[in-house]
């Protein structure tokens, strides 16, 4: 998904400065969303630049994601606030400092605020978990 080349560059797509300046500023949206690979794109991230997601958060805005079979165990530390609903599957998380689950199913979400450390323990092995996360400033 990530298309990386030799060098580890990802290559996959995202938005562009001038698209997000146009839809926030001049028509005045609130929220883009996108699927599994983000807001910047891969040649970007891969040298930790998330400057267009930054953009988008930074001017109390939101930026909206579908999610789906999350890698369990990788501890998340996250620059935002997250708002996360799970609409298919189960899930189990973990915070950090904290030793019970919280057991997520279809309707049941969570706000995490940013820099809350946490991660996926599990999720159900037979149906993949289907998540609906909503990141603001």
């Amino acid at each position: 998904m990530q298309n990386n080349d030799a060098d580890g560059i990802a290559h996959y797509p995202g938005w562009s400065t001038e698209v997000l300046s146009c839809l926030y500023e001049e028509r005045k949206i609130t929220a883009s969303g996108h699927e599994t690979t983000d807001t910047d794109p891969g040649v970007a991230t891969s040298k930790g630049d998330y400057s267009l997601e930054t953009y988008i958060l930074g001017s109390d805005h939101y930026q909206i994601e579908l999610l789906t079979n999350l890698a369990e165990g990788f501890w998340y530390d996250q620059n935002e606030h997250e708002w996360v609903v799970v609409l298919k599957g189960a899930a189990r998380l973990q915070f950090e400092g904290d030793d019970e689950l919280l057991e997520m199913r279809p309707g049941d979400y969570v706000n995490i605020p940013a820099h809350k450390r946490h991660r996926v323990e599990w999720t159900t092995p037979e149906e993949p978990t289907v998540w609906l996360a909503v990141h603001y400033g």
